[in-house]
Order: C-alpha cells, then structure tokens, then sequence
C-alpha cells in the first residue's frame, strides 16, 4: 500500500500579497476575514497541490482559496516558484 501524501509549501504573507488579485480572491472565498486582517506580512500562508490556501498547514485548517483560476495557478508557479513535488 503506497502513502498519498499531499504537497504543501509556506509563504510569507508579504509574497502572496504580490498577487493582483488577491484583494478579489479574498473577498470571494474566506470564510474568516478577521484572522487574515490580524497576520503580519511576515505570517506564513500555506499553499498547496491543488493551490488552496490554508492558514494551517493542514488541509482544512482556515481555508482561504477554493477553486484556483489560471491567473492564480500562473502567479504561483512563475512567481512563487511553487511547484508540485514527486514523493
């Protein structure tokens, strides 16, 4: 039985905000404005293999992004230089 584990990487708060529409992607999909309002730009969000956003680094744990739009998945690529690891 092989393990499926999940891909997921921490950024500063600061770096996710380079996003042009991160304003929009926070109108649209948090749940809990509040707990983003109270982090520092040096906070970590975490990202992960689907490119969800969490506050934990547990999938689940204050979820922010939901369904991933193109732009969203180029930012983070090009940008972030986030990208899925083979395990």
């Amino acid at each position: 039985m092989g393990l499926n584990i999940l891909y997921s990487k921490a950024y500063k708060l600061k770096d996710i905000k380079k996003f042009s529409g991160w304003q929009s992607l926070l109108m649209e999909t948090i749940t809990n404005p509040q707990e983003i309002d109270a982090m520092g730009d040096d906070d970590f969000l975490f990202l992960h293999h689907d490119y969800s956003i969490t506050v934990g680094p547990t999938r689940g744990h204050g979820t922010i992004s939901g369904q991933p739009s193109p732009q969203w998945k180029s930012f983070c690529d090009e940008c972030l230089r986030f990208h899925e690891r083979s395990v």
